[in-house]
């Protein structure tokens, strides 16, 4: 039923006459409050749809007399209008259409205004009009709401209380909305839908010329806009309904109700509750409590009992046929709700393969097949059982799917079942109905609520033989204290490792962070378990605003800023942040980094909801932006487009190199400078914009580990060599680096020449440049895991990162293979360059290096003119990581006559003997381990396989003795110096490498 009301003066009764004939057909009932009438107007009268309040009667309220009929029960939704306002004929449709689309949570409106920061006043202080004459592109979330021509659902009970003085119910409302976080909104409408049929002197117009009288409040109204801290609520994007059934359990049943209010608090949307009671005695209490906390409770007319509990059921599931939610979540009185119970119900749905319910307790009595016969079988965090009972979590499909009841059972069938095994059959009946559908139901794993030990009522002696036990109940969050803060971390996860430790995850991002001076608003988008969100709070002083999509995770971080005593400061939101998008689906990162979690666009049936970074902020000023969202950067950035001209934060984002690339790109346009970095593990950088006071972090030094054994530690530079016709398989891997890499293309179908063009890309400033190929898998951190490894071996030694089986001296390399296993090695040394999937050398010997392979024309492979060099020339033994850090992946072989690799055919073919994995990072191996040296038959036992201690590092990296006369060359950029016997053939080659110089002999 649609209500709509207004107030009105004598002066406007002709208008008031137009108002109600515009209105009267669009609604059901009309509610009309006359202030100083002397009589009700003949127009008023005669229609039963017609209410008509007095102020001689109830007083002179002025417009919030319109709120006369706020309190009434009997509407769905309440429209309050204006008397000098003519309404279109769809007026009542589209503002109805409005509070159902954002989800009956918002206050919906065509007139709004946003208030400046700290304004003085209402009038004076508005930066942003949005006009009900007007035309307003696209719905507007606004400070102030006008209420001449809005409307909301019965569900949100806006109280006629709040309206302390007459004629600026505008500013009430609009007070009494922001301090419970009800969103207001102007719906998008073009000009002249709705018309003025204005005379003489407003409310607004006495109020803003301060004339006086009684329609003149504008001094309270610039009280309460002072007063008042002023926010744009985010409109909750997901909201849940918790449905409870009850009989002669009321203890029990406010226990389970304060654990959801608790949950409610954690969920980050909003949460309404029903209660179905089958007509216990003294519940009097019970529905006291509902009313106070807005609960709807429902009495059956009669006690059902056992046998005829599907009827309660049955109106319990009817009642939701006009309630839209995102979740419906079902639960009995005598049962309790584990710790971030709906974030983690959520964590579990998400894991599921096309889940319809899942059941939120596993029962010691239900662990086989149940009324379905459906065999149970493992899926992400749940079990396929093919049932549900009384307990269970679901999404609308499953409620249409047995059209919001349960199914009739015939007389036979309920006789029967319960004669035979004296239960409802509730759950039977709708389980066979759903699987019937091909509907597929779920439990979770652990449990996630636990039984209260109180006795049955309805399943006596059944219950004494299959007694409900809730098994592997889900444990709370262990926390580990981290400076000031305590945080809910996964010591098994790759940042948890971190935390567990007692340090901070990616500190020199923090501390970089804070060396800024940002001041305002801290946004944590990508906030994972709260690491930089409590850092933020802690060590920075600031509010932070905390964004996670995956709830697994944002469950962790709400236990986090528990935790960290940081509730006040830290506002945590579960969303997405993108543009576009409607919905987000989540998919899953490794088991053992959850931080690699990323959500794509999830349509119409997406889990995860989504904000625009511009709304979620709002008007708060914002001093920091830090991004971490697995490769959605530039759709933060745009989503934020508003904010961040505004407020010129600094910016701090996780980024490959490309997306580097774009988010400079759309910075600059913003007034922001290239980018500082990298920071972290995996490449941070920061942005800072030329027009605001922040100051610039410093320049990371990027050393590599805490255990780097030489001062300052290596650095890569890094190139891909490519194949056009490998394009896909290129881009694929550019999106793993964690460094910028510049991809040589084959221009002339020439190996060498290829790869000889993509080490001359090397970075000067660099001490090794690394080069791959463009068909690998790669690892996660590879250079910043490489620079590690570096750090642990010869600086003038080449080293490979692929390990293979398929290259002459096969046996030798079997035997140091199974060496390395045995001893938990780092390295493997060998004689020769045997493999080029990655391959890094030290920058100063790379243009002889280079030199030296022009001149060997006859070899065709790229990777043997490079062992030829350091082979023969340098006499340098190669260094390969163990294990591989880079692998082949499965495909042709650009080399004519080589076979494709195909693991599922050829285990052995062209892979590596034993590959760290795409999903492991470089950057948890231990470089500290053996080293293995591979023994080759043609050569006597005193240069054979070696095992050195772990600190007996470069024992085979001797120079071969030479006492005669030498020619010594300088290498221009690092002062490095070769000395080379005089009949050595590389001396006219050096004379042709600019870079060398020739200072002796």
């Amino acid at each position: 039923m649609i209500q709509a009301s207004l107030a009105s003066i004598p002066v406007r009764i002709e208008s008031l006459k137009r108002t109600v004939r515009s209105l009267l057909p669009q609604v059901d009932k009309l509610g009309v409050y006359l202030n100083g009438y002397t009589g009700v107007p003949k127009f008023l009268r005669g229609d039963p749809r017609i209410d008509v309040a007095r102020s001689q009667t109830h007083g002179d309220r002025g417009d919030a007399g319109k709120f006369f009929w706020a309190g009434a029960q009997d509407y769905d939704y309440h429209l309050t209008c204006d008397d000098d306002l003519v309404y279109p004929p769809d007026f009542a449709k589209r503002m109805v259409d409005g509070v159902e689309r954002h989800r009956r949570l918002a206050l919906i409106g065509l007139h709004g205004a946003m208030l400046r920061r700290n304004p003085e006043d209402y009038h004076g202080s508005r930066s942003k009009v949005y006009h009900c004459l007007g035309t307003v592109e696209g719905d507007r979330t606004v400070h102030v709401l006008g209420t001449g021509a809005m409307a909301w659902h019965r569900s949100l009970g806006v109280p006629q209380d709040i309206f302390e003085c007459p004629n600026m119910a505008d500013l009430w409302l609009a007070r009494w909305a922001n301090g419970r976080g009800v969103p207001r909104i102007v719906l998008s409408h073009r000009k002249g839908w709705v018309r003025s049929t204005t005379q003489g002197d407003t409310i607004w117009s006495a109020s803003r010329r301060k004339q006086g009288g009684p329609m003149d409040t504008s001094a309270m109204q610039a009280r309460i806009a002072r007063e008042t801290a002023w926010c744009v609520s985010l409109p909750p994007r997901v909201d849940a309904v918790v449905s409870i059934v009850t009989y002669k359990r009321a203890d029990a049943l406010r226990r389970l109700l304060g654990d959801v209010e608790r949950e409610r608090e954690r969920f980050g949307g909003d949460v309404s509750v029903r209660v179905y009671d089958d007509s216990s005695p003294n519940y009097g209490g019970i529905r006291k409590l509902c009313r106070e906390r807005g609960y709807v409770y429902t009495a059956a007319p009669k006690h059902y009992g056992k046998a005829k509990h599907w009827r309660l059921i049955d109106q319990e599931l009817s009642d939701l046929r006009v309630v839209p939610a995102d979740w419906y979540v079902f639960l009995c009185d005598d049962i309790r709700l584990r710790d971030h119970f709906f974030a983690r119900a959520i964590a579990a749905w998400e894991t599921l393969d096309r889940p319809d319910a899942m059941n939120l307790a596993c029962h010691s009595a239900r662990t086989g097949s149940c009324w379905t016969h459906v065999e149970p079988r493992e899926i992400g965090a749940g079990v396929e059982v093919g049932w549900i009972d009384g307990l269970y979590i679901c999404r609308r499909p499953m409620l249409e799917a047995l059209d919001f009841g349960v199914p009739m059972p015939s007389q036979k069938f309920a006789d029967d079942w319960f004669a035979k095994l004296g239960s409802t059959g509730v759950g039977a009946v709708m389980s066979r109905t759903l699987v019937r559908k091909g509907a597929r139901l779920y439990r979770v794993q652990h449990s996630l609520t636990q039984h209260q030990g109180v006795a049955s009522i309805m399943h006596t002696k059944q219950r004494e033989v299959e007694p409900l036990t809730h098994m592997y109940p889900a444990e709370p969050f262990a926390t580990y204290e981290v400076g000031k803060a305590s945080i809910a971390a996964d010591p098994a996860d790759h940042v948890g490792k971190v935390i567990a430790g007692g340090e901070w995850y990616e500190a020199d991002v923090l501390d970089a962070a804070k060396a800024t001076g940002a001041t305002g608003l801290y946004v944590d988008v990508g906030a994972h378990v709260g690491n930089h969100t409590a850092y933020f709070a802690t060590e920075c002083g600031a509010s932070v605003l905390a964004i996670e999509p995956n709830a697994a995770s944002y469950a962790r971080l709400v236990a986090t800023v528990e935790a960290s005593g940081v509730k006040d400061r830290v506002r945590c939101v579960r969303a997405a942040v993108h543009p576009t998008w409607k919905t987000g689906r989540v998919v899953p990162g490794p088991a053992d980094n959850s931080g690699m979690t990323r959500v794509t666009d999830g349509g119409s049936r997406g889990t995860v909801p989504v904000v625009r970074l511009d709304d979620a902020i709002g008007d708060t000023h914002v001093g920091v932006i830090k991004v971490d969202v697995e490769g959605n950067v530039s759709g933060v950035i745009e989503s934020g487009r508003n904010v961040i001209m505004r407020d010129h934060p600094v910016i701090i984002a996780e980024a490959s190199a490309q997306e580097k690339d774009a988010a400079t790109k759309l910075l600059a346009a913003m007034g922001y400078c290239e980018p500082i970095g990298h920071y972290g593990w995996t490449p941070v950088w920061f942005w800072v914009s030329d027009t605001s006071n922040h100051k610039r972090p410093p320049v990371p030094e990027r050393t590599a580990s805490k255990t780097v054994p030489r001062r300052g530690g290596p650095r890569v530079s890094l190139a891909m060599m490519a194949h056009p016709a490998r394009k896909a398989s290129v881009e694929r891997i550019l999106a793993i680096l964690d460094r910028e890499c510049p991809v040589v293309w084959d221009e002339k179908n020439d190996r060498w020449d290829t790869g000889k063009r993509a080490m001359l890309a090397y970075d000067p400033e660099a001490t090794h440049h690394v080069v791959i190929q463009d068909d690998v898998l790669v690892c996660r951190d590879l250079c910043a895991g490489l620079e590690r490894a570096l750090a642990h071996i010869p600086p003038d030694a080449p080293l490979c990162g692929y390990v293979g089986r398929v290259r002459p001296q096969t046996e030798a390399v079997l035997r140091a293979v199974a060496a390395a296993r045995k001893a938990h090695a780092s390295f493997i040394v060998m004689r020769c360059l045997n493999w080029g999937p990655l391959v890094a050398v030290p920058t100063g010997v790379i243009p002889e290096m280079v030199a030296h392979g022009d001149t060997l024309r006859r070899v065709p492979n790229y990777d043997r003119r490079l062992s030829r060099f350091f082979e023969l020339e340098e006499r340098r033994s190669v260094w390969y990581t163990w294990p591989s850090l880079v692998d082949h992946a499965d495909g042709p072989s650009m080399v004519k006559g080589r076979f494709a690799t195909d693991r599922e055919r050829e285990p052995r073919a062209r892979v590596a003997h034993e590959f760290i994995g795409e999903q492991a990072s470089a950057l948890d191996i231990d470089w500290t381990g053996q080293i293995i040296g591979v023994e080759y038959q043609s050569e006597s036992p005193s240069r054979g396989a070696r095992k050195s201690a772990p600190h007996s590092r470069y024992a085979a990296e001797q120079p071969h003795a030479y006492t005669g006369p030498v020619v010594v060359f300088r290498h221009k950029r690092t002062g490095q110096e070769l000395r080379l016997p005089t009949h050595s053939p590389r001396i006219r080659r050096m004379r042709g490498v600019p870079q060398w110089e020739r200072i002796e002999g």
